[in-house]
């Protein structure tokens, strides 16, 4: 098997061993959809995914389509949120585009705390009045 095609089919085995998290907490279900989104798009260097992107233009096409499915998820669950009343409504347009700059930039290949970046994201940074 070629390099390309176990790096595809490592991103797919990533994917498929995300469970539906739909009875948990919503920001349990999001931190792990999150961080599964990380996962897919980190475990490779980002020289092998612009090479993959340049000469295998068929297979990076794979990948971005899982990439979008995986993001459809997310988005599915932010919009619960919001249609639950639990979260304030958002485009999650530009949460995707949040969530890739943090999590998905590649200077970010080894901060400490994937769960406190995770925290972050989805609670932000200012305190909530009393």
């Amino acid at each position: 098997m070629s390099q390309h095609a176990s790096m595809r089919q490592q991103l797919l085995t990533i994917s498929l061993t995300v469970l539906s998290f739909s009875h948990r907490p919503l920001t349990d279900e999001l931190q792990d959809l999150l961080a599964t989104y990380r996962e897919l798009f980190t475990a490779f260097s980002q020289n092998a995914l612009f090479d993959l992107k340049r000469h295998y233009p068929e297979e990076w096409g794979s990948i971005m389509e899982l990439r979008e499915s995986q993001w459809q998820r997310i988005a599915a669950a932010i919009n619960s949120g919001i249609a639950s009343g639990q979260l304030r409504p958002v485009d999650t347009k530009l949460v995707q585009i949040t969530a890739g700059g943090m999590l998905l930039d590649p200077f970010c290949q080894g901060f400490p705390s994937l769960a406190e970046l995770l925290d972050i994201l989805l609670f932000g940074i200012a305190r909530r009045a009393p």
